[in-house]
């Protein structure tokens, strides 16, 4: 299936095909993967990566580069061990659409998502046509880069604020703290306070793992 007949597509212009920085790409490389429409469509494979700085897929075309956008129509990008999904989510009180890791899948599954934070002053609206490495395109504004430095230089891993998610009956539960967390549950909430309890769980990608899983086995 040629997902360009099911899903929007959006041709990238002015931007590298090159890898840029490792900082807002998970895999800077290009990687073989299919593309999930709905509950049987599925696309032939084909080469993409996640830009997790403006919340896109990006496909590699022949010679264009194309991005797929959360509100595109995608139910799920899988690139070899990285599962994408898209959902609504809602971050300083505005609601959004973006892309998610797929941690586990289940009745309820746990999701994360890095979001870029950064330093007030850092973004600017910079010109469009500055080459790299002067401006990184962000969202609809530009960040500065300074001279001589590589495209990408600046992306450090405390900009980028990792949160996770409990998807449960479609509803979206961020997980801040596990006892928080676990009292807003509708069920089970006992079981899984003494099982975090006695395994000592925290709130990390390996610790969530281990309670969802569980509490999907209730």
């Amino acid at each position: 299936m040629d997902y360009r007949n099911h899903v929007a597509y959006f041709k990238v212009i002015g931007r590298p095909v090159e890898p840029i920085s490792e900082s807002f790409y998970p895999t800077d490389q290009f990687t073989e993967g299919i593309i999930l429409i709905g509950d049987d469509l599925v696309s032939k494979p084909i080469m993409m990566r996640y830009n997790k700085l403006n919340d896109v897929v990006e496909v590699k075309g022949e010679p264009e580069i194309y991005e797929i956008r959360p509100t595109s129509g995608a139910c799920e990008i899988r690139l070899k061990e990285l599962t994408l999904v898209s959902q609504e989510f809602e971050i300083k009180g505005v609601t959004k659409i973006g892309f998610f890791e797929q941690l586990t899948s289940g009745n309820y599954s746990l999701l994360t998502k890095e979001v870029y934070k950064p330093s007030p002053g850092t973004l600017s609206e910079g010109p469009t046509n500055q080459p790299n490495p002067k401006y990184v395109w962000v969202g609809r504004s530009y960040l500065k880069v300074p001279d001589g430095s590589p495209a990408g230089l600046g992306f450090l891993p405390e900009d980028f604020k990792r949160h996770f998610y409990c998807l449960a009956n479609g509803r979206l539960i961020e997980i801040k703290r596990i006892q928080k967390f676990i009292d807003a549950l509708p069920r089970h909430s006992d079981e899984l306070s003494r099982y975090a309890k006695e395994n000592k769980l925290v709130t990390n990608e390996k610790d969530l793992i281990q309670l969802i899983t569980y509490y999907d086995s209730l």
